[in-house]
């Protein structure tokens, strides 16, 4: 026998050892799935999800976790949205903000794309559920790893080496993880500090929003406003209205009212096909014909019923008729059909823009608004939050956008379809701005 082939079949076969042995124990020592138990109004469930290594931080998909809990996702280019137990949250890749209907936090570390999915650390994924929704998750302990196979006997070294297989080694491939696409067209939301519980309530501190104001830039023929007995002449869309400077406790005897999109833009739209910019319109011819009777109050429409309006024409409208008050109407939407309620958002008193010196202003009428809408129509208030509205931040004066319910929602649909109701959210509104000019105002 040639000793030279000995030596070599006897150092194939270790290798092969070596190999097989260094296989089987890196994939008995592969992470397994992580369960983690979220508990909800439905009771306690319960989602599966495989985790990956990045640098040495253990992530979890946030995407898969949330849908097998009951919750919707959605993922766009710049963000991702998470809607479960009737309350939203957006994120962002590479960061670790969060900005969620009950407030803004941090995680320990970014959230990381994958796909269309993005990875939170597993270690974030208790603190996310319990700041972004209120609920309770735990990660449940993993099952006790199995003990390691035994080790493939040593067979007696042969003369001659063997011909080898190749080993596999490719990882097995992951389940992709779907994208929730929406049933309706999104209007964003985000940057939504914590409720304010009244018009003395302290100011949150502001943080600029990451996807800018809920009410999309309009670039469609700019319409002519109306004012009571008077329509205004139409503007070239970029032309800006020269902030004139006025007390800031004047006496509000000029309202602004902003029914948003219109025209080509329709804004979100319901199961039933019921659209905001109809919707917000309605509210808003209610709401004039509510605010003139009966008081000296004088009202203006930033846009018609056909037409829809550059923010920036929007800002122009309010400053250049030198309104006293704005108030921008909405609907809103979510990923989650069970999300309700009237919700009223003021701008921050940071910054340099126009409308941060009326900040508190805003603040102790949206509160009376907020009231005056309860009152009206029997249904709570979603809250009042603190959001960087451009239409409101630019306008030189106290200011609100009010979401008047969610299109999403087949109940609320139905009722904003409603002229009835639609009155009395004009009235309620309306009561609202009464009050404060009978009773708080200088």
């Amino acid at each position: 026998m040639n000793p030279m082939r000995s030596v070599l079949g006897s150092i194939s076969r270790l290798v092969l050892i070596a190999a097989v042995a260094a296989v089987a124990g890196g994939a008995w020592a592969q992470p397994g799935p992580l369960s983690f138990s979220v508990t909800t109004r439905g009771g306690v469930k319960t989602a599966r999800v495989q985790p990956v290594d990045r640098n040495g931080v253990l992530y979890v998909p946030l995407g898969a976790l949330v849908s097998q809990v009951g919750g919707g996702y959605k993922m766009t280019p710049d963000r991702v949205q998470i809607d479960l137990a009737e309350k939203s949250a957006w994120l962002r890749s590479n960061n670790t903000q969060v900005s969620a209907s009950l407030g803004i936090f941090v995680l320990g570390a970014p959230v990381v794309q994958s796909g269309n999915d993005v990875l939170i650390a597993a270690s974030d994924v208790a603190v996310f559920f319990e700041k972004a929704f209120r609920l309770a998750a735990n990660q449940q302990a993993p099952a006790a790893p199995a003990a390691h196979p035994p080790a493939p006997p040593v067979q007696p070294l042969e003369p001659e080496p063997q011909a080898l297989e190749p080993l596999g080694t490719e990882p097995p491939d992951e389940a992709p993880v779907k994208s929730l696409e929406p049933l309706v067209k999104q209007v964003a939301v985000e940057t939504l500090p914590a409720p304010v519980e009244g018009p003395t309530a302290p100011a949150p501190e502001v943080t600029a929003p990451p996807g800018g104001a809920p009410d999309a830039a309009e670039n469609a023929p700019v319409p002519a406003g109306k004012v009571p007995g008077e329509a205004l002449t139409a503007r070239p869309e970029a032309r800006e209205a020269p902030v004139v400077e006025r007390p800031v406790d004047r006496p509000v005897a000029v309202v602004i009212i902003d029914p948003g999109h219109g025209g080509n833009d329709a804004g979100c739209q319901g199961p039933a096909g019921v659209t905001e910019a109809a919707v917000v319109f309605a509210v808003a011819e209610k709401l004039q014909q509510a605010l003139e009777q009966g008081s000296p109050l004088k009202t203006v429409l930033t846009r018609d019923k056909e037409r829809s309006v550059p923010r920036t024409e929007r800002v122009f409208v309010a400053n250049g008729r030198k309104g006293d008050l704005l108030i921008s109407l909405h609907t809103g939407a979510a990923l989650s059909a069970g999300q309700q309620g009237c919700r009223l958002f003021v701008c921050g008193p940071a910054g340099s823009f126009a409308g941060a010196p009326f900040a508190e202003r805003s603040r102790q009428i949206a509160a009376v608004v907020a009231a005056g809408i309860a009152e009206a129509t029997g249904r709570g208030s979603g809250g009042i939050y603190q959001l960087g509205c451009h239409v409101v931040q630019e306008a030189a004066m106290p200011g609100l956008m009010i979401e008047l319910g969610m299109l999403t929602n087949p109940e609320e649909e139905q009722l904003l379809a409603s002229e009835d109701y639609q009155a009395k959210l004009a009235g309620g509104i309306a009561a609202g701005i009464k009050k404060y000019m009978e009773v708080i105002q200088p």
